[in-house]
């Protein structure tokens, strides 16, 4: 973690329902997103694209939120790191996550075998 980082604790809203994950106003003003910016979210060498954008109780990450977290299994208390790295270009904010899970037994289902 980095003096640019943030961490967020996974909440039902994040990972059960409305999928959205709330950011720190602080942060938001620090990177100067702007409303309706793409973000770039990468975990090892997969991305995922999302939106900040505001919400009526907060600003975070909307669309494309519910496709991440779903696959990559969040489930509620999971913390995740937020590290901005470098951009792709002026458009997007590309943003490392490194996920700890508060069940590390909680893995892909395998695939169907035909």
């Amino acid at each position: 973690m980095t003096e640019n980082s943030f961490i967020a604790i996974m909440r039902p809203s994040c990972v059960y329902k409305r999928f959205f994950l709330n950011v720190p106003v602080e942060w938001l003003h620090k990177h100067s997103l702007r409303h309706n910016q793409e973000v770039v979210l990468h975990v090892g060498e997969k991305t995922w694209l999302t939106t900040y954008y505001p919400y009526d109780k907060g600003q975070g990450l909307g669309p494309g939120w519910k496709k991440f977290a779903l696959e990559n299994f969040l489930a509620e208390f999971d913390v995740l790191v937020f590290t901005p790295i470098d951009k792709k270009d002026e458009a997007a904010m590309v943003i490392n996550v490194d996920i700890f899970r508060v069940d590390s037994t909680i893995m892909p289902l395998p695939p169907i075998l035909s």
